[in-house]
């Protein structure tokens, strides 16, 4: 199991960068636009309601980027003794 447990940290990384990234991604292609606020639009998303979106979305980010780093550290020190 020691020989895996470099990669395995690598990935939990990984994935924190992706969980990090993919938000980002998403707040780009969910931004207001020009017309979005608009009197008499008929779609997209206000600025008020895009930062509602961006606070209730990083909280289940950060929670799962910490997971993931806190899980890499772990497995980078190796195996500790129980007691």
């Amino acid at each position: 199991m020691e020989k895996f447990e470099k990669m395995a940290a690598q990935g939990a990384m990984t994935m924190a960068g992706g969980i990090v990234a993919l938000y980002a991604f998403l707040l780009f292609i969910w931004r207001p636009t020009v017309t979005s606020g608009a009197p008499g639009a008929t779609g997209g998303i206000t600025p008020l309601l895009w930062g509602l979106l961006a606070v209730a979305m990083a909280v289940p980010v950060v929670i799962l980027a910490v997971a993931h780093v806190a899980f890499a550290r772990d497995l980078k020190t190796g195996a500790k003794p129980m007691h």
